[in-house]
């Protein structure tokens, strides 16, 4: 078991940049696509990743700070700190279980797709952790070996269906691409239950505010690149930002609504020649023929669906304000402010870009988060203890915003908890 988690550790290193052009390699000669067309395709997603992490950078560099001026100015003081979702899948990928968890999704993963139980194959290897997490939990909830990797499994299912319903609110976009990412689509049908609920609200379910809507109505002040400047300035604002910073901020968040669209573009266009090859593949086939295959990958990709930046910046304040007035938390959220447009995008998304509905529904939804977050803490803090994690100073209790969006997981854990 080593060698196997020795083989992972240097496959993982590589990170999606090297690792997912070699997976759409792969696949597109299992597919049978040309060897020249396949490379072609993973190499341009590999650029796709590469824009596409840079254009996070510029989001996570500018908003992190602003989420920070903003915890010191509003003089927030909670006692369990907020990590982010990379301490999380540090300390997923560093628990035992995670051979035995990996090697089970993966075969289950196959199964489910040749026997029409799924049609989302996840190649997004890094963010197996998803799955381990659920199945870390209740290991070191449980100390039982088989009831960890029993729920790994659990998890992974029921991400891989969430995918698969998910999949008609973004095809249009993302043809052939599903997202089975645990910390975003556990969220996908309270995002549908919440938005049918304001269709039946008067007044508001009349409120259109998608961007297309907002470009209509106000013309240039409507464009995507205006829409990121003027939520940067409110942000810059609530930071307490000079006007120097203010205006930094504002610009870099406009780039960010302007270019992230274009890298997804970039990125689907890579993985549209190997969603196509497959599709053609089992039209072809007498086993799997009649069967679908959607390529599962990163959940950050959403990013690129109208208005889901827009709303995620906006809920940075928002949570913030919740944490404090939340009777029962104890999570300060600190290092996952900066990716809340990823963890909240699939409301935005149901809401057909809605930005209003967007922000609505995340704020409910915030508030579970807030509370499963605290409640994960402790045993977040044994994992992480377990694996030798380097506690901050004077932290006792760890968790992230990104712990409390995997519902699926903490449903799991509350299951397996009667053992």
């Amino acid at each position: 078991m080593e060698f196997i988690k020795g083989m992972l550790d240097f496959i993982l290193g590589m990170g999606p940049v090297a690792l997912m052009p070699l997976i759409i390699l792969i696949f597109g000669l299992i597919f049978k696509v040309k060897i020249q067309k396949a490379l072609k395709a993973g190499l341009t997603v590999g650029m796709g990743f590469i824009g596409i992490n840079a254009i996070i950078g510029i989001l996570v560099n500018n908003l992190g700070p602003a989420s920070q001026a903003m915890i010191e100015n509003w003089g927030i003081e909670l006692n369990v700190i907020d990590m982010g979702w990379a301490v999380t899948a540090a300390v997923s990928w560093g628990s035992v279980i995670v051979p035995f968890v990996f090697a089970s999704v993966l075969i289950v993963n196959i199964i489910m797709v040749y026997t029409g139980l799924t049609k989302t194959f996840s190649v997004d290897i890094w963010n197996y952790w998803s799955f381990i997490f659920g199945g870390a939990l209740v290991y070191y909830q449980t100390g039982n070996l088989v009831l960890g990797v029993l729920a790994g499994v659990i998890t992974a299912v029921g991400i891989l269906k969430l995918a698969d319903f998910a999949y008609p609110m973004t095809k249009d976009h993302y043809p052939g691409v599903s997202f089975p990412h645990g910390c975003t689509i556990s969220w996908a049908p309270f995002a549908v239950f919440m938005n049918k609920l304001i269709d039946k609200i008067p007044g508001l379910n009349q409120l259109k505010a998608d961007p297309d809507s907002i470009k209509k109505r106000l013309g240039f002040f409507g464009e995507p690149m205006v829409i990121g400047i003027i939520v940067g300035l409110i942000i810059g604002f609530s930071a307490m930002y000079d006007a120097q910073n203010i205006i930094l901020l504002a610009m870099n968040m406009g780039a960010v609504m302007l270019l992230m669209p274009k890298m997804v573009a970039l990125l689907m266009e890579g993985l549209s020649v190997i969603a196509s090859g497959a599709q053609e593949y089992l039209r072809n086939s007498e086993r799997l023929k009649g069967k679908d295959i959607l390529i599962g990958i990163d959940g950050a990709i959403i990013l690129g669906m109208p208005g889901v930046i827009a709303s995620g910046v906006l809920m940075v304040p928002i949570i913030l304000l919740l944490a404090v007035l939340l009777p029962g938390n104890r999570v300060l959220p600190f290092a996952d402010l900066s990716v809340l447009p990823i963890w909240f995008g699939w409301n935005t998304i149901a809401a057909k870009g809605n930005v209003v509905r967007g922000v609505l529904i995340s704020t409910v939804m915030a508030i579970f988060v807030l509370f499963i977050a605290t409640d994960l803490a402790q045993l977040t803090t044994t994992m992480a203890s377990e694996i030798g994690f380097a506690f901050p100073s004077g932290a006792t209790e760890i968790t992230s915003l990104a712990t409390g969006q995997h519902l699926i997981s903490w449903i799991v854990v509350k299951i397996f908890s009667i053992f």
